[in-house]
């Protein structure tokens, strides 16, 4: 499952548009001068430059109703914290050596016209806003899971969701997966929406304002 979220993103979308791979297992440390502590299982970007990051769980793990809440939490709130700034490229960079592929094609393919120098500063002012998303994904999604999920997603500023991947299998053996989005709410998502727009809308009059300063 955790190779086939990383090769097909698409399958834990919801809304996102396309997710770029950053890296698998992107360690994530606990202060300062710390180690990696944890790792993430996937660590994605949008291509409006909000970092995703992702845990996978199978449904008999036992550990998927409270604790990987839990564990995701410990991941947002010290990766927030103790990542400074182009540390998210960096891992980017990393994850190609001995590939036949450069990140910086994969990079240019991705964001398209965009200076891939803004694009890392608005991944790290995003990051370090807390302007993130928290997926939990896993073959079945128990109700206390989705429960909970739906209620951090109408207190925090992160995005939280999670995706139940469904396995079928034909009778020649053909495996297909059904994804199924659980998490956020219709208020949430609109509210989200427009807490968005206005903080877009605040730096647009600060900058005209400051140009307008700047030429008196």
């Amino acid at each position: 499952m955790q190779e086939l979220v990383a090769r097909y993103p698409e399958l834990i979308t919801d809304g996102d548009g396309d997710l770029l791979l950053i890296r698998r297992e992107q360690a994530i440390r606990d202060s300062e001068d710390g180690t990696g502590r944890w790792s993430v299982d996937h660590l994605f970007v949008t291509r409006d430059a909000v970092p995703v990051l992702v845990e996978l769980k199978r449904a008999v793990d036992t550990r998927l109703r409270r604790e990987v809440v839990g564990q995701m939490l410990d991941y947002a709130a010290n990766s927030t914290a103790y990542w400074q700034a182009g540390r998210i490229a960096d891992s980017f960079a990393q994850s190609f050596v001995g590939a036949e592929a450069s990140p910086e094609e994969v990079l240019a393919e991705f964001i398209g016209d965009t200076e891939p120098s803004a694009f890392w500063e608005q991944v790290d002012s995003n990051f370090s806003a807390g302007r993130i998303k928290l997926v939990f994904v896993a073959d079945e999604i128990p109700r206390e899971l989705a429960r909970i999920v739906e209620f951090l997603n109408d207190q925090m500023r992160a995005d939280v969701r999670a995706v139940e991947l469904r396995w079928f299998a034909d009778q020649r053996g053909n495996i297909s997966l059904s994804p199924r989005v659980i998490g956020e709410t219709e208020r949430t998502a609109v509210a989200k929406r427009a807490g968005a727009n206005a903080s877009a809308e605040q730096s647009a009059v600060f900058r005209r304002a400051s140009g307008a300063h700047l030429t008196r």
